[in-house]
């Protein structure tokens, strides 16, 4: 029923229309030197545990949707991503907000919805961590034949989305590719 709700017809949309990289236009993200002193070896940030975010920015049109598509597809990100993760289970999803897209593809409520829609989707047993309330509002309106109220607001959304992030009870990796 959650997942239900955090799910939107346009969220795969943008991802979908972004067309593939030409053939190893985009692999040189994936050599393991830095290209100068400003980048870090994206491959060895995939490998660490730590918390940084590797921030690729550039102008309108200059392909940053295309090279995270093809970061996301790529199986040297999930090799990195599984030296990472070590022996848990690893999850990993991602968002591509899109200006000319529906309101909830341009918006942070439609980014939260998307990241604990995929995360959770992968995890199921964590929606009672991340979303209490709601889960056991489940229970008592199924019980009742009423409907579950959804968590409407972002700030109901952030609530859960940092549930999410500081959640130690079941170790999951988790990496964001947005």
């Amino acid at each position: 029923v959650l997942l239900d709700w955090l799910a939107f017809s346009s969220m795969y949309e943008r991802q979908s229309q972004i067309t593939e990289a030409h053939h190893a236009t985009c692999e040189w993200i994936f050599d393991e030197r830095p290209l100068d002193n400003e980048w870090s070896s994206f491959p060895e940030w995939l490998k660490r545990d730590d918390s940084k975010i590797y921030w690729v920015k550039g102008r309108e049109a200059t392909g940053k949707s295309t090279l995270m598509k093809h970061i996301y597809q790529s199986p040297k990100t999930w090799e990195c991503l599984k030296t990472w993760a070590g022996s848990s289970t690893l999850c990993a999803t991602t968002f591509f907000i899109w200006r000319a897209g529906s309101a909830l593809m341009r918006s942070h409520v439609g980014l939260l919805r998307c990241l604990l829609h995929d995360i959770l989707l992968q995890q199921p047993e964590l929606l009672p961590i991340v979303f209490p309330f709601q889960w056991s509002l489940v229970y008592s309106c199924m019980s009742q034949n009423t409907e579950v109220p959804a968590p409407a607001s972002v700030e109901e959304l952030l609530r859960a989305f940092r549930r999410l992030l500081k959640e130690d009870i079941i170790p999951t990796p988790i990496r964001f590719f947005i």
